[in-house]
């Protein structure tokens, strides 16, 4: 990805028009071949779910998008998002780079009910999301320890002591972070662009910025809020 810094647009929409698609934004080849065999080694030790989520890489994982056109002011704006929600006459910031005349959006900001549109597998700045990462994987770890050891226990009629404790934590954690490490190799990438966009947003602490979290403290402090979009919308989230 490119390391030029973000600019903003402001502006009203005029001229929108758009169409949806899909993308592969996370995995190749190379990476479900890896997926298949972790979800084969998570399948072996009785961890269906985390099983399901690594064979998971082997299937379809495109996400579906948006691509858009539209002016803003007087520039000619093209983008893709994970969802476009904003409408002509809207006031918005636009977060991209520009070339020539035209504007490459990267995610629309709308202040007046600080709405933005993010790309898939965005919003969370690089620190928050190795944050969600660690706490994920240890989670995980723990979890699958427990159920790993319950499950030798009993069928095979292992005692769960500290030894299965230790091997299970062992396997499991292997495991794990094999498809903990190949997600975050992937997505990355992402997270290091959120904190990008969000400091050319203005947001303070932008590498520590967690969009979804601050949605889920907007909508439980608004339980009546109204909006154009159901708020739970993919990739569309409250600043």
């Amino acid at each position: 990805m490119s390391s030029v810094p973000y600019e903003r647009l402001v502006g009203k929409v005029s001229e929108l028009s758009t169409m949806t698609g899909r993308q592969d934004f996370v995995w190749r080849q190379g990476d479900r071949d890896v997926g298949a065999v972790a979800a084969t080694g998570l399948a072996l030790e009785g961890l269906a779910g985390a099983a399901a989520s690594a064979a998971a890489s082997q299937g379809d994982a495109t996400d579906p998008i948006m691509t858009f056109q539209c002016r803003v002011g007087p520039y000619p704006v093209t983008g893709f998002l994970g969802n476009v929600g904003f409408l002509d006459e809207d006031e918005v910031i636009v977060l991209g780079q520009r070339q020539g005349d035209t504007w490459v959006a990267r995610a629309v900001a709308r202040p007046l009910d600080r709405t933005i549109w993010m790309p898939p597998h965005s919003g969370r700045g690089h620190r928050a999301f190795l944050k969600m990462l660690l706490l994920g994987w240890g989670s995980a770890c723990l979890l699958g320890s427990f159920l790993f050891a319950m499950v030798m226990d009993i069928i095979h009629g292992m005692p769960m002591d500290w030894f299965w404790w230790l091997t299970s934590s062992l396997v499991t954690g292997t495991m794990l972070m094999l498809v903990v490490g190949l997600v975050a190799w992937r997505v990355y990438p992402y997270a290091v662009m959120s904190s990008r966009l969000f400091l050319a947003l203005g947001l303070p602490n932008p590498s520590r910025v967690n969009l979804p979290r601050l949605t889920r403290q907007y909508l439980r402090g608004t339980p009546d809020a109204t909006s154009r979009f159901h708020p739970m919308t993919p990739w569309v989230f409250r600043y």
